[in-house]
């Protein structure tokens, strides 16, 4: 499990990986904070966590709701970048961080 920031929450994101599976389960609690957005402003060593090369290209989806967040990004790209979602007060989001249905592994 590997911890992130994000702003406008209370609790640390984290980052489930299970190892040659090239995805992880991204969690964003916010049990204090007012809801709204939350901004994941980095993702520091993402393509090592998911075994990936740099140019591998993932996506972003809520795990509850189907919600597509990011349909195709090259895994760097998301660890610069982030990402922004939306946390409820006293409610976690998780989200699936994996290859798009169809893309090669590029490990």
């Amino acid at each position: 499990m590997l911890p992130y920031e994000a702003s406008g929450t209370d609790l640390p994101p984290y980052l489930q990986t299970s190892p040659g599976s090239h995805r992880g389960l991204f969690v964003l609690a916010n049990r204090d904070h007012s809801p709204g957005n939350v901004t994941v402003t980095s993702f520091p060593g993402l393509p090592t966590a998911l075994g990936l090369v740099p140019a591998a290209i993932v996506s972003v989806v809520e795990v509850l709701t189907g919600r597509v967040v990011l349909a195709t990004v090259q895994v760097d790209r998301l660890a610069a970048d982030g990402f922004v979602g939306y946390v409820g007060t006293g409610d976690a989001t998780v989200y699936l961080i994996a290859q798009p249905s169809g893309v090669g592994a590029d490990v």
